[in-house]
């Protein structure tokens, strides 16, 4: 399986009533705050996952285009090529950053939808490691899908599904975990792409190795 080239976009949102076509679209702050969590939580984890991911991140913004609202920038590495069991739970715990972002930064009730996209992509790849790949370390590796077109056996189907579900959580927990521990610099680069509605990658980078070199701060959720 190729990962596709992914620009990540926020869920598309209705033009509000106020604003023309011709004008900017000014975001309620609330929103643009919770729209600068999600892409600051899929940044964080990309920035600690690099090494394992096949894919860099190459900016955030949070300007609105097309009627998409904040997109993560990423390019494929130049060696990628066949992607690993290691690249793609990586690809599946990038796509929970943003998820994880709001259920740990936002109060209860203030998540978006955002993460439909997300979440329909995590469970095509989740998918393909049990179904095609054969990269399941639980099922006899073999081309699933031929199989249920032939059998559609339900303790096979069950099976296949407890698979892919335990990847998902696997991959889920560790970006709530990530999140977890890296609490400060979620909020501060969110505060961070907020000021400056786009960073590339050399000021993400810089940021937040500036963060990391900085004495622990408690910061404030402030909406």
């Amino acid at each position: 399986m190729r990962r596709q080239k992914l620009v990540k976009k926020f869920e598309t949102i209705p033009q509000p009533p106020y604003m023309s076509k011709e004008t900017e679209i000014i975001l309620p702050p609330k929103l643009e705050h919770s729209i600068a969590i999600h892409e600051g939580g899929h940044a964080i984890i990309l920035y600690m996952l690099e090494d394992e991911a096949d894919f860099l991140l190459d900016g955030i913004t949070i300007k609105e285009k097309d009627g998409n609202f904040g997109a993560v920038l990423v390019t494929d590495k130049p060696e990628a090529n066949q992607p690993t069991l290691t690249n793609l739970k990586a690809y599946i715990t990038y796509l929970y950053g943003g998820l994880n972002a709001e259920r740990l930064f936002l109060k209860t009730g203030d998540q978006t939808a955002g993460s439909h996209k997300d979440l329909s992509t995590a469970t095509k790849i989740a998918g393909d490691i049990v179904k095609m790949l054969g990269l399941s370390n639980n099922l006899i590796p073999a081309d699933y899908n031929a199989l249920l077109d032939k059998n559609q056996s339900p303790t096979l189907v069950k099976k296949i599904n407890l698979e892919i579900l335990n990847i998902l959580d696997e991959c889920n927990k560790r970006a709530h975990k990530i999140l977890e521990e890296n609490h400060d610099n979620v909020l501060a680069l969110a505060d961070e792409i907020i000021k400056r509605k786009t960073m590339n990658r050399q000021e993400v980078f810089d940021f937040l190795n500036h963060l990391q070199k900085q004495p622990t701060q408690q910061m404030e959720i402030i909406f």
